[in-house]
């Protein structure tokens, strides 16, 4: 794995992550303006390289690639970094949560194509 070019912060927030034309909550574990880790549901296979949306609820969007996936987390990269404040407000203020990881049921909704 190659070096972060910023430091991650715990964020511990939920989140939905948009992949393969559905919805899943996932958890945000930590975060930086480059990219982050998420704790996603253990069925859900994605590849480096995918291109997925990670939403926190109410806030933000961003695209991101998947850089690493293993079952139940994956690492993604932002296409463009994260404005500083977002990432304050998301690590500072944004509701955190003990809920546990995702499970395959957390599908929302499907996306049609």
């Amino acid at each position: 794995m190659s070096q972060r070019k910023a430091v991650r912060e715990e964020a511990l927030v939920p989140v939905e992550l948009y992949a393969r034309g559905k919805i899943r909550a996932a958890l945000l574990v930590d975060l930086s303006i480059g990219g982050a880790m998420l704790e996603v549901p253990v069925d859900l296979e994605l590849a480096v390289g995918e291109a997925v949306l990670v939403r926190l609820i109410g806030l933000a969007s961003a695209m991101a690639h998947v850089r690493w996936s293993t079952a139940g987390s994956i690492g993604v990269e932002f296409r463009h970094e994260l404005d500083p404040s977002v990432l304050d407000f998301t690590v500072h203020n944004y509701v955190k949560t003990d809920l546990p990881p995702p499970i395959a049921s957390d599908v929302v909704v499907a996306i049609k194509p």
